[in-house]
């Protein structure tokens, strides 16, 4: 496992499952800023050798930790869009049968894919959609935003305060509503994702 601290810090951490023990490991470059809300961390690889890919947050720095030599590679910063910022709630996952990265821009609603065959990113793809039909509430994605890939789907939590779920279909290139985060949890308090 590995884990950015935030809480504007350069700290990078590895998690051995064998030895169940943190260690430290080099930081993450300091280029513009230091980490903050934004960041997103995806595991990825190319020709066998696995990375830690790294949105830093905040502007549009990205970066690829190699796994065997330790170093960090800057790469081709994410793209601008509506605004130079990816704020919290913004999240990368990674597609294993296209070997693509998708990041979601929070509060901007924009999504892209990075290759990381060609190293390059894509053009502007459809972000998740502001209005939850089951709520009727408009809404943009904010902390507490995340998601998964499984089974050719993309699966995302909105945040921001809301119970909103959806599903993106990566061939179709479509976005689909789901059933709404339960409201109530097992303290029997009411809790949204935030």
């Amino acid at each position: 496992v590995y884990s950015v601290i935030g809480g504007n810090t350069l700290s990078f951490y590895g998690y051995d499952a064998v030895n169940d023990s943190w260690r430290q490991l080099n930081d993450v470059p300091a280029g513009l800023k230091k980490i903050k809300g934004g960041a997103a961390l995806a595991w990825g690889h190319k020709a066998g050798v696995g990375a830690a890919y790294l949105l830093k947050g905040y502007k549009t720095e990205f970066y690829k930790y190699n796994t065997v030599s330790g170093a960090w590679y800057t790469l081709a910063s994410a793209p601008i869009g509506t605004k130079e910022k990816y704020d919290k709630g913004s999240w990368l996952v990674y597609d294993e049968a296209s070997r693509k990265l998708y990041a979601h821009k929070a509060k901007y609603m924009e999504m892209y894919t990075y290759s990381i065959d060609s190293a390059s990113w894509s053009g502007l793809l459809p972000g998740m959609p502001l209005l939850c039909n089951q709520t009727g509430k408009s809404k943009k994605a904010k902390d507490g935003s995340d998601a998964a890939i499984m089974g050719g789907l993309l699966y995302a939590l909105k945040g921001g305060n809301t119970q909103d779920f959806y599903a993106y279909d990566l061939v179709a290139g479509t976005w689909a509503e789901k059933e709404t985060v339960p409201a109530y949890g097992t303290t029997g308090k009411k809790k949204r994702v935030k």
